[in-house]
């Protein structure tokens, strides 16, 4: 059947990584990777361009209404009282559908703000399927460069008998309308400082972030949008879990943002 047709294929994917592995870590190879479809920046100002494309695209997916933009409702959980709403869309950049999710979030926007820039070992306690997170090139503070800015690479770990992934990104965080609006985005890019890795696949993220809105009560407007190919062989249930973890993952950061109240 076309299921253990799938499963077979995955074991070989496995395998084959596994003998190059020799059973022990996985290394990077000698091999520059370069995906014509990403953008490929090589200076400051480039990626100040890049940083400010992605973000002004985020601002927008964040207000378009569901009913007017192709956003379809796939369910809502609860945080501190508040209603989490997660939609999907189809993509014509990937075979992978866009999520977003929003909620009103009942912590401040400097609270919410300051989780965004938790460390790696700070994120791992309320993201479980992160496992590194390697800053490639920061660009924050050089001359020209209005926001912080670097190039990271970030590795997740999948369910077993799935390849782990990894993406290579430029991340940005903007501060808008003096601090009342907020954005975190990332855009997938090509880099030479990050070659292959036989342990992971390089999947591709052209858009994702979280967009935050201070209220008027006190309360915080947090919306994230997800545009992931995660590239390679991804079994259904996979997929279903990565629209999960969206919702997942806006329930923990509402929760860790009480820490900073």
């Amino acid at each position: 059947s076309s299921s253990r047709q799938q499963h077979s294929k995955i074991a070989t994917e496995m395998s084959f990584f596994s003998s190059l592995l020799g059973g022990g870590a996985a290394e990077d190879s000698a091999e520059e990777v370069i995906f014509p479809e990403l953008p490929t920046p090589t200076t400051g100002e480039a990626c100040v361009q890049l940083g400010i494309e992605c973000r002004d695209r985020l601002l927008r997916e964040a207000v378009l209404s569901s009913e007017d933009h192709g956003w379809t409702r796939l369910e809502h959980g609860r945080a501190g009282g508040e209603h989490v709403h997660l939609f999907e869309r189809s993509s014509p950049d990937s075979p992978f559908d866009m999520v977003r999710c929003f909620c009103i979030v009942p912590s401040s926007i400097e609270a919410i703000w300051k989780v965004l820039h938790e460390s790696l070992e700070q994120r791992k306690e309320w993201d479980d399927t992160l496992e590194s997170l390697d800053m490639i090139e920061d660009y924050t503070g050089k001359e020209g460069i209005p926001c912080e800015l670097a190039v990271v690479r970030t590795r997740y770990t999948a369910p077993m008998g799935v390849t782990n992934r990894e993406f290579v990104a430029l991340r940005s965080y903007h501060i808008l309308e003096d601090g009342a609006v907020r954005v975190l985005c990332t855009t997938s890019v090509n880099h030479a400082g990050c070659r292959l890795n036989s342990g992971y696949v390089r999947g591709s993220a052209p858009l994702n972030g979280f967009v935050l809105k201070a209220q008027p009560d006190g309360t915080t407007q947090v919306c994230t949008v997800a545009q992931v190919d995660p590239r390679g062989m991804i079994p259904a249930f996979v997929v279903n879990l990565f629209k999960k973890k969206t919702a997942d993952r806006m329930l923990s950061l509402c929760a860790r943002a009480k820490r900073y109240e």
